[in-house]
């Protein structure tokens, strides 16, 4: 049975810190290699969504981008996805109350004299504090991915997340990847989760932006914190970085959470997913 390696990222910082600022050891020596490689090859640039020929090293310029804000990159996300109208942020449920006339009477209550408090009628009342809803990133897709399905699958979850937000939703955004190292052995099943930005904390597109649809954050940063979690548990990667299971779900959603990204890689995919997200919501709202 293939071992589980297991990582939470509490923080942008935290991923950041773990894998594009340690200094490798033997242990993840191999993972380094493989990042070293693909660098120095100018062809392989655009890989990282970097220029050709480039010198930067892409989780330097990730880690810029995290700074300074991708404006170039909301400016995009902003001209090329239409924003709708979100269901409203508060919950409206059905709620009991027991008074003198309603729906359906308790005859217990009858009998107990208590005639004033013996019916029973449900209403709809909306809630004071803002819905929670936490959206899911998938971080893993195929190495020949194009860098745009990259960018067009986190402008979706970018560009959601703020519409919520402006509209009075409480929103975390999660990344999350599920799927199995290429090793020479066991291929162990990997299990990383990372939390972009916290329900509490003020939204800020050119951050998210970065965290979300930069690809040289996902591949410079995310990819090596796959390779490094693999290489830190005793396992020897022999080649690639790492293989998503572009299939699966994360685990640990909750109902009422947004998953299902890992569908959009065009523009065209972007919008429809917002869509249907902003569809189940007012669903949920309505239950």
């Amino acid at each position: 049975m293939s071992a589980t390696v297991t990582r939470r990222f509490d923080s942008l910082s935290a991923i950041i810190d773990y894998a594009g600022n340690r200094l490798p050891s033997t242990a993840t020596k191999a993972a380094h290699d493989i990042q070293a490689e693909r660098i120095q090859a100018s062809s392989r640039a655009k890989w990282f969504g970097l220029q050709a020929g480039s010198l930067i090293a892409p989780h330097k310029y990730a880690q810029d981008m995290l700074a300074q804000g991708w404006h170039e990159g909301v400016e995009r996300m902003q001209a090329a996805i239409d924003t709708l109208t979100p269901p409203p942020s508060t919950n409206a449920r059905r709620r009991s109350f027991w008074s003198d006339a309603g729906d359906s009477i308790d005859m217990q209550r009858v009998y107990a004299g208590n005639l004033d408090a013996a019916w029973r009628k449900c209403t709809r009342q909306s809630a004071r504090a803002p819905r929670p809803v936490t959206i899911w990133l998938p971080m893993a897709l195929p190495s020949f991915a194009e860098t745009d399905e990259i960018f067009w699958r986190g402008s979706a979850v970018a560009m959601l997340a703020d519409t919520l937000q402006q509209a009075g939703y409480s929103i975390a955004v999660m990344g999350y990847l599920c799927g199995h190292l290429i090793t020479k052995g066991d291929d162990p099943h990997l299990d990383i989760t990372l939390t972009i930005k916290p329900h509490l904390s003020p939204m800020d597109m050119g951050t998210l932006a970065a965290a979300t649809a930069l690809p040289a954050m996902v591949r410079g940063i995310y990819f090596s914190a796959m390779n490094l979690a693999g290489s830190m548990d005793g396992h020897k990667i022999d080649k690639g970085l790492a293989y998503g299971n572009a299939g699966s779900e994360y685990a640990d959603m909750q109902p009422g959470d947004i998953g299902g990204a890992r569908t959009v890689s065009t523009q065209a995919d972007a919008q429809r997913w917002i869509a249907d997200s902003m569809e189940k919501l007012t669903e949920q709202t309505m239950n």
